[in-house]
């Protein structure tokens, strides 16, 4: 016999949605991360398609994004060889949940078979590039390399979190996922930064976030 869960995970835009990039990763009741459930696959790979341009046309390169997701890489806590946080090329421990970015209202299917009778936590962490704001504008940090000197950066990682119960049947395994802070403007930390107060559309890139978990026993 084998214990399991299968977990849904159901993001529904919102109208500041463009493409984000994002992860979703399990936590045991003590905070530490245990697994990625699901990594956007420019993240796990650092390859995006419009990475250089070669006689004016866009072709896939390495570009290193350490500001993108930095709450999770550094809950992940391995260093790839250029010293930053954010996996390079395929990671073993990734390989299996690498997906494409959605482009839409989105549905994950994914399973861990780390089975908890007690709580834990289901995290998300998204980010979306060159959505300026008032307070996060092109300038904001004019000495910060990483920041200014991409000028596609705009507001930080938000994070999100769903305390999972396996107790608790009045919800039939399903919960709405908070937001509960951001991660630094060019991940130069794995904080968690839980003034919200000049993040703006960024907290319209989603909707709702709804999770459901299914735990059995094979």
């Amino acid at each position: 016999t084998k214990n399991h869960q299968n977990i849904r995970i159901e993001i529904e835009k919102g109208e500041a949605f463009k493409f984000p990039l994002f992860a979703v990763w399990l936590e045991d009741i003590n905070g530490d991360y245990v697994e990625t459930l699901y990594i956007s696959r420019v993240i796990s790979s650092s390859t995006f398609d419009f990475g250089k341009k070669i006689d004016g046309k866009w072709q896939p390169d390495i570009v290193r994004r350490p500001e993108s997701l930095p709450y999770w890489s550094h809950k992940r806590g391995i260093k790839a060889v250029d010293g930053l946080y954010m996996p390079l090329k395929n990671a073993q421990d990734l390989d299996a949940v690498t997906g494409a970015t959605p482009t839409g209202n989105t549905l994950i299917l994914t399973n861990s078979n780390n089975l908890y009778k007690e709580k834990y936590t289901i995290m998300l962490e998204l980010n979306q590039s060159f959505d300026w704001n008032s307070y996060y504008s092109k300038t904001k940090f004019p000495n910060d390399k990483i920041y200014s000197g991409s000028g596609q950066v705009g507001q930080p990682s938000l994070i999100y979190q769903a305390k999972i119960d396996p107790k608790d049947t009045n919800n039939n395994g399903y919960y709405l996922m908070k937001l509960i802070g951001h991660g630094h403007h060019s991940g130069q930390n794995g904080k968690i930064y839980t003034d919200l107060s000049n993040i703006t559309s960024a907290k319209n890139i989603a909707q709702r976030i709804i999770v459901k978990v299914n735990q059995s026993l094979l």
